[in-house]
C-alpha cells in the first residue's frame, strides 16, 4: 500500500467531485464506497497480471458507481463489474488474434487492436470503453490509459490512471468545458473534441 498514491487518489477524487457537486442531476452521489482489497487481489489473479498501484489507490477511494464523472459521460466500473466483463473482452481479443499475429502500433506503445486480454476495462459509456493497459509495447508504460479514437483504435492519453484523472480534473477546473443539462455531463466548448483536450499538453 502506498500512502503517497492513496493521498494522490483522494485529492483527485476531491477535485472531480467538487465539480460535479455543483449540479443536481450529476449523479455524483452514486459513487460507491471503497473497494475491498481481497476483491482487487481476486481481479489480479483472474487477469494473471499485477494491478498497478495507481489503480489500487484509485479503487481504495471509490469502487466504481454509476456516476457519469469521466470524459464524455463515462463512468467507473466496479472491481466486480470488471471481473464480469473482462472474460468477454479477452475472448474477443483471442478470436481477433486467432488467424493474424498481434502487432504493435507504429509508436510501439501498445497493441494495435480493439481489445486485448491485458487491457482492464475500468470505465465505460456502454458504446465505448477506457482501458488500463497492463501489457504495453516497448515504448509504453504498464498501467497507461488507453482512450478510444474509433471503433477499433485506441491511443495512450496518460501514463497511469491517476495522471489521467488529474488531467481530467484540470480540464473540469478550466473554461474548456461547460455543463450540458441535456446530457447531464460536461462537454467541450466551441465544438472541440474531448480527446483533443485530453491530449493537449
Amino acid at each position: 500500500m502506498s500512502t503517497a498514491l492513496d493521498a494522490r487518489a483522494a485529492r483527485v477524487w476531491d477535485r472531480i467531485c467538487a465539480y460535479f457537486k455543483r449540479y443536481e442531476n450529476s449523479g455524483i452521489g452514486q459513487l460507491a464506497a471503497p473497494a475491498a482489497m481481497p476483491a482487487l487481489d481476486r481481479l489480479a489473479e483472474q487477469l494473471g497480471l499485477a494491478l498497478p498501484e495507481e489503480m489500487r489507490s484509485l479503487y481504495r477511494v471509490h469502487d466504481g458507481g454509476f456516476a457519469r464523472v469521466l470524459p464524455e459521460g463515462a463512468w467507473f466500473r466496479s472491481v466486480d463489474e470488471i471481473a464480469s466483463v473482462w472474460p468477454t473482452f479477452a475472448q474477443l481479443a483471442d478470436d481477433d488474434f486467432s488467424e493474424l499475429p498481434a502487432e504493435l502500433v507504429v509508436e510501439n506503445t501498445h497493441w494495435d487492436a480493439p481489445y486485448h486480454r491485458g487491457w482492464v476495462p475500468f470505465a465505460t459509456r456502454d458504446d465505448f470503453d477506457i482501458w488500463i493497459d497492463l501489457v504495453p509495447g516497448p515504448n509504453g508504460t504498464s498501467g497507461q490509459v488507453l482512450y478510444p479514437v474509433g471503433e477499433a483504435s485506441v491511443i495512450v492519453v496518460a501514463n497511469d490512471v491517476l495522471a489521467f484523472l488529474e488531467r481530467w480534473a484540470a480540464i473540469l477546473e478550466s473554461d474548456l468545458v461547460e455543463w450540458r443539462e441535456e446530457y447531464s455531463y460536461p462537454l467541450p466548448r466551441d465544438g472541440k473534441r474531448v480527446l483533443d483536450l485530453l491530449r493537449a499538453e
